[in-house]
Order: C-alpha cells, then structure tokens, then sequence
C-alpha cells in the first residue's frame, strides 16, 4: 500500500489545496458601488480617493449636465465641504 513518505506527502498536498480553497473562497475583489441613472431625481454619486486620508464626494447632476465635488473637512470635525463644480456640457461640447 502507501509507505509513511508516500502517505505523509499526500497528507501535505490535501493541506495545501484546502488552504489555497479556503483563501479563494473568503477573499472578494473591491467592489464598485454607483447608482443606477434615473433614481433619486436624476443624480448620480460616485466617491474617488483624493489622497491616502481622504475620499472625494463627486455628485452629477444629469439633467443640468454639473457636477460637484465634496470633501471632509481637514480639521477631522466630520463636516463635508463644497469643493466646487464643473460644467459638463460646457467641457465636453459636440
């Protein structure tokens, strides 16, 4: 039948391939997360990151063709700020 080595190395790869099992089916891939058009009265809110300790608050407004920028505060109170806005249909004229 199975010598010890034989037994013991066959033991190590079913060890292996549960842990390589076990890893794949608990890591999930980031996933992106945005609003379908039409809902919530035509606005769409994205999140970008600004720099490593802040994210962007980017909120597009679809039938005015703005979009607006929000970031937190630096002073780490909380508050969102108002970062300022683009016109879309002005940057991006046919």
């Amino acid at each position: 039948m199975f010598g010890k080595r034989s037994l013991l190395v066959l033991l190590a790869g079913v060890n292996v391939a549960l842990a390589v099992t076990l890893i794949l089916s608990v890591y999930q891939p980031k996933q992106a997360l945005a609003q379908r058009r039409g809902a919530a009265g035509d606005y769409v809110a994205v999140t970008s990151q600004a720099d490593p300790n802040y994210d962007v608050i980017y909120i597009l407004d679809l039938p005015d063709r703005m979009l607006h920028a929000f970031l937190p505060n630096r002073d780490r109170s909380g508050r969102i700020g108002y970062a300022g806005a683009r016109n879309l249909a002005v940057d991006f004229e046919r």
